[in-house]
Parts: structure tokens; C-alpha cells; sequence
């Protein structure tokens, strides 16, 4: 399955501001604006211990929805276009069906693991550890959820997540930035997404941002565990990080794409 979506950092901590923009946004562009809740979540990401999920561009996360229910998924890069990503995604309900699933398509990646037989558990934490995965990234994140939904059809073409994650970066420490993703819920609406995200980037509260969560959390990571980001500066009283240190980080990828 393919998941095409749009990433923004959030520049301005006034979520119910830069909701309300958006709404209009889908109003002004003929679809019906409706809100679909707010979710709690709590992922975490995996690799091998050699980074070898990193290497190629795999993701693969454990998310817990609810306090109990279990969803993993893996999810590797097709390509980056100017507005959005495309990315393989599969998504399932935690199961040993799931399991045999995510660690196929891994092993067809050319991902090996010593032990599979009697790994899995029903909870997916244990399995992963049972395969010598390691935690790479622990985060949780407050969805705000609102659909596009044609008016002629009745079936949602867009969903715009507005996303407050917060990295647990040990037992004492956090530090939080909010995102908006639009993904695109409708095959060939590339176009269509495309004039979302340049109406949407209009906005001052609003920048493109072409990296995942898991590549912004590990930026975040970094920086911090070599005390580069500043209190006061980088991050306010609240543990958000402020345009200083989105502009560290925006500065730590640009030294990456250039050893690349």
C-alpha cells in the first residue's frame, strides 16, 4: 500500500489558530471541512542494533493506541517529489499473521535475524526484542484530526493531522515541536495535494518540511545528547522547540544531504 503525504513544521505554538486556517482552507477549496477527533499516541521506532533498517530507509514502529491496542508497521521510501513523499506502508493490527508479515517482506529486504521460532508474543515489544531489535526513538503525540471530504462523492480525499510529538529522550527529559501532515486518501490525487500544500505553505505559521518524525526525533536526539540545543533558545519553558532550534536542525540535514 502507498501512503502520499505532505509534512510542515509548525512555527507558532497556537494549534486552534492554525486549525481554524486549515479549515478554510478545505472549505475554499469546494470540500466539506469535518473534524474526526483527537487520538493519544505512543510509538516506538526499531532497528537493528547495525542500523541496518536506517541504511535503507526502512522504518518500522510499534504504535499504541488506547493504552492497548497494538498496530506495527513498516514503511520504506519510494521517493520525494517537492510538495510530498511516497512511501510503501504496511499497517496491521498486532497478530502473529502481522508478525509473519512485517518479518517476510524484512527478510526479502534483505534484513536477517537469528531467531524466529517461538519469538512472537502477543505483545509486539517482546517479539521485537526476542529478534535482537533495539529501540531506536520513544515518542508520544496528541493527533488533532480533520477530513477533506468530497461533496459529491461523500468519501474523504485528504486528512490533515495537526501532530504535538514529543520525544522522551530519558526519564527526565522532552522536547516537543508540532506538525501538520496532509495525506492524500484518494489514488491519483497527487495534483490535487499538491495545490493543498501550496495554499496551506501560504500561511507564516506553516514551512515545508521534507523529513519523517523518526528523522526529526533522531535530529532532535543528536543535538541534544551533544548539548547543542540551548534552553531558552533552542526550546522554551514548555520543552517546545522554538524557530532557533528548528533552524539547528533544519542546519544538521543540510550537513547530512551533503556528505550524501
Amino acid at each position: 500500500m502507498s501512503e502520499v503525504e505532505a509534512a510542515m513544521l509548525l512555527l507558532s505554538n497556537n494549534i486552534k489558530m492554525i486549525i481554524e486556517k486549515i479549515q478554510n482552507v478545505i472549505r475554499n477549496s469546494s470540500y466539506e471541512s469535518v473534524k474526526n477527533g483527537t487520538e493519544k499516541i505512543h510509538d516506538l521506532y526499531y532497528d537493528t542494533p547495525d542500523k541496518k533498517l536506517e541504511t535503507q530507509k526502512i522504518q518500522l514502529r510499534i504504535r499504541t493506541l488506547h493504552e492497548k491496542v497494538y498496530k506495527v508497521t513498516l514503511k520504506v521510501l519510494k521517493e520525494v517529489r517537492e510538495n510530498y513523499s511516497d512511501r510503501i506502508e504496511i499497517e496491521r493490527l498486532w497478530s502473529k499473521e502481522a508478525f509473519d508479515d512485517i518479518f517476510n517482506n524484512l527478510v526479502k529486504m534483505n534484513i536477517r535475524f537469528q531467531n524466529r521460532e517461538g519469538s512472537y508474543n502477543e505483545d509486539p515489544k517482546i517479539t521485537f526484542n526476542n529478534i535482537g531489535l533495539i529501540v531506536i526513538q520513544d515518542r508520544k503525540r496528541i493527533r488533532e484530526i480533520l477530513n477533506a471530504i468530497n461533496k459529491m462523492s461523500g468519501l474523504i480525499e485528504f486528512e490533515f493531522d495537526v501532530d504535538t510529538t514529543t520525544i522522551l529522550l530519558d526519564s527526565n527529559t522532552e522536547i516537543r515541536f508540532s506538525e501538520l501532515e496532509i495525506e492524500s486518501k484518494k489514488s491519483g490525487n497527487e495534483k490535487e495535494l499538491n495545490m493543498m500544500v501550496n495554499k496551506v505553505l501560504k500561511f507564516p505559521e506553516l514551512m515545508s518540511w521534507p523529513h519523517s518524525k523518526l528523522e526529526t526525533g533522531m535530529a532532535v536526539t543528536n543535538l541534544f545528547n551533544n548539548k547543542l540545543l540551548e534552553n531558552k533558545t533552542d526550546y522554551n519553558e514548555k520543552n517546545e522547540l522554538t524557530v532557533n532550534g528548528i533552524r539547528k536542525i533544519s542546519d544538521l540535514f543540510n550537513i547530512r544531504d551533503r556528505k550524501e
